[in-house]
């Protein structure tokens, strides 16, 4: 192995060692540094000259120079890391320590080799460990003065200096250290008795090498730790208090420093019960801290509410004990991370979107929180996470509930709507079917009535006089069926022409005539001398008149009067059919125009109906595009008015 290899493997374990201690604070962190620092200057010490380095041309490096460059790098991150007063006492005891050591060492070794009673199988030369006990005091003193003066220039660059410059005042002050020491060391503890120019030249030029590649890893140190810089340079290192003053002047310092703790810690009390407070406030929410490895830390009042656990319950505890492991899996596939709680909370807290979780209760039971998740960074360093979250349980079941509702909702509308077209099916068979019999039985009574087939008796011609008005009222039903069947399928143009209403009323009103000749009954009729046309379907208009007015006609008492009318107001004809009948309820009104509903007045009086007169008129009306209303008092009678849309082409001036 070449001596600049060497060199460079010396260089990376000299600075290599105190940079890993320095990755991770424990109690046993200083400990080890100072190990590291008295075993570099103890292998100084004891190898000094002992074999050369050649590192290229005519530099040349002793083995105790190099351990003197390791001592230097390893003490400077020992402060750093310590950033404390104690600290640099620490490494000065130390550095006397392990002098007083060597010295001892070498005495003893020389006094042994120089014993002719003493064999030295390697034929160590004696003169190797003749060290005078000046030279030995006053590299150790130097060392430390060397030090000292470091750590004085960065303290005077922390006061000074802005942050950003540290880093290189560190770098420029150890290699200005290291070169100065290649002057005094020559010259204040070799002193040869000659050629000390040379000597201090070659000295010099050796420790710039030095310094030069100790500098490398003291970059990659200031550049790896930003964190330790920043505290060393936020911490001053009070070097006027290094040689401890009076014992009072010690309590007092100690007295101040406990006092000064104790405020701190009070501080941070508070603050620390002002954040409790602040999320105990929340009481409809829950709120827990966790550290980073999911310990929690702070339980709010609002998540006892939610869980049932108190406080004293769960700190300590990790946050997956209240979870539901398909829980974590699920969501991690949702977000494609790994299954670990680390992972998950980290994506949820990037996503930072709220998710609904499954979480257990002290009871057992099972709520779903809607949580987000989110992460405590002190200066990038993660230090745990807050989980806010609110119930939804009682949300979640309403929603359900109500889905559940509108699926039976939906699943009676299908079944009514089923069962509303077997209906229909139902009524338009029957009603085609029974036309055909109803025809014939009015055939053939009215065969009998007219006597072509014998003379009948009072009895029996009254009896068929009751056939022909039942067989007419069911023939006259099964027209209503029809039509209301005709209704859903028939277009709105069917059958349509300019009919005049004035005719369609006269007609309509001598089939009254008919239908209450054996009524005490006054009919009356009220039409203009001039045609009010509409564009409609004549036979449908005419049956909107006969059934209103066989309403009137069936719910008027006798002694009463039923009145027919028809004009026109502006571009709209009008049809009214008044009577002084039993009328109709005020909460029954908006009823009568259903299909089969009949008036409770109408079951009372027992007036025999189907419900369906009043429901085919609305159902003629809306399809000539005109409007129904039903205006009526309870034992004064009813009045309904139509109202159609006059035919536009055909408007005559009344006049």
């Amino acid at each position: 192995m070449t001596g600049t290899v060497l060199f460079a493997v010396s260089v990376a374990i000299y600075a290599g060692l105190p940079m890993l201690m320095a990755i991770r604070h424990s109690s046993f962190q200083l400990l080890m540094l100072y190990c590291h620092t008295a075993a570099v200057l103890t292998m100084g010490g004891i190898l000094g000259a002992v074999y050369i380095l050649p590192v290229g041309g005519e530099v040349t490096l002793l083995a105790g120079q190099v351990s003197y460059g390791g001592f230097m790098f390893a003490t400077l991150v020992t402060a750093v890391v310590g950033r404390d007063v104690q600290v640099v006492r620490n490494i000065i005891v130390l550095v006397l320590s392990v002098n007083a050591v060597v010295f001892l060492m070498f005495q003893t070794t020389h006094v042994a080799l120089a014993n002719q009673n003493v064999p030295s199988p390697l034929g160590v030369d004696p003169a190797v460990f003749d060290k005078s006990l000046a030279v030995v005091l006053l590299g150790g003193t130097l060392i430390i003065l060397e030090l000292l003066t470091l750590l004085a220039v960065l303290e005077v660059a922390k006061r000074r200096l802005a942050g950003r410059w540290l880093p290189l005042v560190t770098l420029i002050s150890f290699v200005a250290i290291l070169t100065l020491d290649g002057v005094l060391f020559p010259a204040l503890v070799l002193r040869p008795s000659s050629g000390l120019g040379d000597l201090i030249a070659s000295s010099v030029l050796s420790k710039l090498v030095l310094a030069a590649a100790f500098a490398v890893p003291l970059a990659l140190f200031l550049g790896l730790y930003p964190r330790l810089v920043q505290r060393f340079e936020d911490t001053p290192i009070e070097l006027t208090r290094l040689v401890p003053g009076r014992r009072t002047g010690v309590e007092q310092q100690l007295k101040e420093r406990e006092a000064e703790l104790a405020a701190r810690t009070a501080e941070a009390g508070r603050a620390t019960a002002t954040v409790d407070r602040i999320l105990d406030a929340a009481t409809n929410t829950m709120l827990v801290a966790t550290d980073s490895d999911f310990r929690i830390t702070h339980f709010s009042v609002g998540a006892q509410t939610l869980l049932g656990y108190s406080g004293s319950d769960v700190l300590g505890r990790s946050i997956s004990d209240f979870g539901q492991s398909e829980q974590l899996v699920h969501h991690a596939e949702q977000l494609g991370v790994p299954g670990r709680p680390p992972d998950v909370v980290a994506a949820l807290a990037r996503e930072g979107a709220r998710r609904d979780w499954a979480v257990l209760t002290k009871s057992g039971e099972t709520k779903v929180l809607s949580l987000s998740f989110t992460e405590i960074r002190d200066d990038h360093l993660l230090i745990g996470y807050l989980f806010a979250g609110e119930d939804m349980t009682d949300r979640l079941r309403a929603e359900e509930a109500l889905s559940q509702a509108l699926r039976r909702e939906h699943d009676a509308v299908d079944r009514l709507e089923d069962a509303d077209r077997v209906k229909d099916e139902v009524v338009s068979t029957i009603s085609h079917e029974l036309r055909t019999p109803l025809a014939s039985i009015r055939g053939y009574s009215e065969v009998l009535v007219e006597g072509d087939l014998g003379e009948l008796n009072v009895r029996q011609t009254e009896a068929l006089g009751k056939v022909l008005r039942n067989a007419g009222r069911l023939s006259s039903l099964v027209d209503d069926l029809l039509h209301l069947d005709r209704s859903s399928t028939r277009g709105p143009g069917d059958a349509r022409v300019a009919t005049d209403l004035v005719g369609i009323v006269r007609d309509a009103h001598d089939g009254l005539i008919q239908l209450a000749r054996r009524r005490d009954l006054e009919l009356g009729l009220d039409v203009p001398s001039y045609p009010v046309l509409v564009l409609g379907d004549p036979a449908d208009l005419e049956r909107v008149v006969l059934n209103l007015g066989d309403n009137a006609v069936k719910f008027t008492p006798d002694g009463g009067s039923v009145t027919v009318s028809v004009d026109r107001h502006g571009d709209q004809a009008v049809i009214r059919v008044t009577d002084t009948g039993i009328g109709i309820a005020g909460a029954e009104q908006h009823k009568v125009l259903e299909r089969f509903y009949r008036s409770s007045q109408a079951y009372h009086h027992a007036i025999p109906g189907t419900g369906l007169g009043l429901a085919v008129v609305n159902d003629i009306v809306s399809e000539h595009r005109g409007t129904l209303t039903v205006s009526s008092t309870p034992g004064s009678g009813t009045t309904v008015t139509v109202l159609l849309p006059i035919f536009e082409s055909e408007l005559l001036d009344p006049a």
